[in-house]
């Protein structure tokens, strides 16, 4: 797939002064090999190991976490990047005079901040980077190379123009890939309660015909399982299944061949059907409770005027208290025409949110980003743009105005488009431009360079 790399977020680290490797070596390396090439290009050693810190200074912590070679990956963006300077040089595409403003800046910034730091641009580079093997013209050969990268992509994304007709016919074709449905789940295992009470859940889960049944069974389950003082902090069983219980989204492809995959795409399928899934070689149970049948996925603007329940200045001691007041207000604003503009002067006096300054304007808004009956409230499939009410949450009672509704699925089908030419695209590069990788540089890339130079000389 083909995965756009940007140029100058490489570079946002080195300006910002960013060390990228820790521990400094003291030994310098004096040959710079090629690790790999095409007919007219290459990455070696130093521009390599650049690469490679950049992308650990902004991926390492998820490499860790997954168990992703970073190095592997690294090699990979190189490859694509050999492949789309060898294209452009083909098709005669070059970069403007602003990318190379961009590699000027970029060595003027370096030798810059190495004067500031009265040392020489090799020196301060080494620093940065904890390794004597980057050097400032690994840096600028490999930004030349990233900015081609990114100029090629652009111009042929711009060629491939696809127009709305495209997007809907993929859509169409393919629609199971693109729909979503949107279900609540939980997650709970027998090991953690003993086989009557795992059973009696497990039956409640199975039998539960509405959402508040499905809700009562997770909450004989939390009640069973989970931490009291968790339930406690959170205010209570109900708070915290409310806060478990959130709306999650996924398309059939997101979940493969799954069990639950399928069977929500089935085409019988209604809101409000409950699928227990078993694996008891894991001792494991899922329970889901599809609130939303395959639509067309969007997200939802939304402005609110939240009268807090709590402690703090500008909250209300009781939930009782809270909604007798958002009643107020909600009186008068709605007897005075229920104007959006009026409804924004009204959050910048009333809201306890972070928000209220802006009206209380939530853009952007996904399945399951807020809490439930929040959630449940804006995306309402009746909801059209004006609507309002008022909603009651953990957090207290809120004002609610909606502002709008964003399809996504048409920018989903267009990246699907666009990945599925480029990998194409690279296919035929593999043949057209083959590449020559030196296996023993490119596994040197990650070692101190005393260590990857004594083990070349053996």
């Amino acid at each position: 797939m083909a995965k756009r790399i940007t140029a100058l977020l490489l570079v946002l680290g080195l300006l910002l002064g960013m060390t990228a490797c820790a521990g400094r070596e003291n030994k310098k390396t004096k040959e710079d090999p090629v690790a790999l090439s095409t007919e007219h290009f290459s990455f070696t050693e130093g521009e390599l190991a650049y690469m490679y810190a950049m992308m650990y200074s902004q991926y390492g912590y998820y490499a860790m976490y997954y168990g992703w070679d970073l190095l592997a990956e690294t090699v990979n963006y190189a490859e694509v990047c050999l492949y789309y300077n060898e294209a452009a040089l083909a098709e005669g595409i070059t970069l403007s005079e602003e990318d190379e403003k961009t590699l000027t800046d970029l060595k003027a910034t370096i030798e810059s901040r190495a004067a500031d730091a009265t040392k020489s641009a090799e020196d301060y580079v080494a620093e940065q980077f904890g390794t004597e093997k980057i050097t400032p013209e690994n840096i600028e050969g490999a930004q030349r190379k990233l900015l081609m990268y990114t100029k090629y992509y652009d111009t042929k994304e711009a060629e491939l123009a696809l127009s709305d007709a495209d997007i809907e016919e993929e859509y169409k074709k393919n629609q199971k890939n693109y729909d979503v449905v949107d279900y609540i789940f939980v997650n709970f295992y027998s090991e953690e309660l003993s086989a009557d009470v795992i059973e009696t859940i497990r039956a409640a889960f199975k039998a539960a015909a509405s959402y508040e049944e499905f809700v009562e069974a997770a909450k004989t389950y939390y009640s069973a399982a989970a931490d009291p003082a968790k339930i406690e902090k959170e205010g209570g069983l109900d708070a915290y299944t409310e806060s478990a219980l959130q709306t999650n989204t996924v398309t059939a492809e997101g979940y493969f061949d799954d069990p639950f995959g399928n069977w929500s795409f089935e085409p019988e399928r209604k809101a409000g059907e409950v699928f227990v899934q078993e694996d008891t070689e894991n001792k494991q149970y899922l329970a889901m409770y599809l609130t939303k049948t395959p639509y067309k996925e969007y997200t939802i603007d939304v402005r609110h005027i939240l009268f807090k329940v709590g402690t703090e200045e500008n909250s209300y001691a009781t939930a009782e208290l809270a909604r007798e007041k958002a009643d107020e207000i909600y009186a008068a604003w709605v007897a005075d025409g229920a104007k959006e503009e009026q409804f924004i002067e009204l959050c910048k006096e009333y809201s306890a949110d972070g928000n209220a300054s802006t009206g209380g304007l939530y853009t952007g808004v996904t399945p399951g980003q807020m809490v439930q009956s929040f959630n449940d409230w804006c995306f309402d499939e009746s909801r059209s743009i004006g609507d309002y009410g008022i909603v009651d949450t953990t957090y207290g009672s809120h004002m609610m105005f909606f502002a709008g509704k964003n399809y996504t699925w048409p920018e989903t089908v267009k990246t699907a488009l666009t990945n599925a030419y480029f990998e194409e695209l690279e296919k035929s590069f593999e043949e057209k431009y083959p590449i020559t990788k030196a296996e023993d540089v490119i596994a040197d890339v990650t070692k101190p360079a005393d260590t990857a130079s004594s083990e070349a000389k053996s």
